[in-house]
């Protein structure tokens, strides 16, 4: 299989594709962009004038609830 790799572009193109759905899914290993990812959308999201009390994150850990503190 080809090996993935993760680039700067990377994020920022995950979460353009995301904030054109209601729903997103971000999965991968460690170092592949996750946070980054999140912190993009979320920031998209932000821009459109949502507040964080409308933003929804959910995780099996605790990275979205940091992530909200720091940005």
């Amino acid at each position: 299989p080809p090996k993935l790799t993760s680039s700067p572009t990377l994020p920022r193109r995950s979460a353009a594709a995301a904030l054109e759905s209601a729903l997103a899914v971000i999965t991968g290993g460690p170092g592949t962009g996750k946070t980054a990812t999140l912190a993009a959308i979320v920031a998209g999201l932000r821009a459109v004038g949502l507040k964080d009390e409308e933003i929804a994150l959910a995780a099996p850990t605790g990275t979205p609830a940091a992530l909200r503190e720091r940005i």
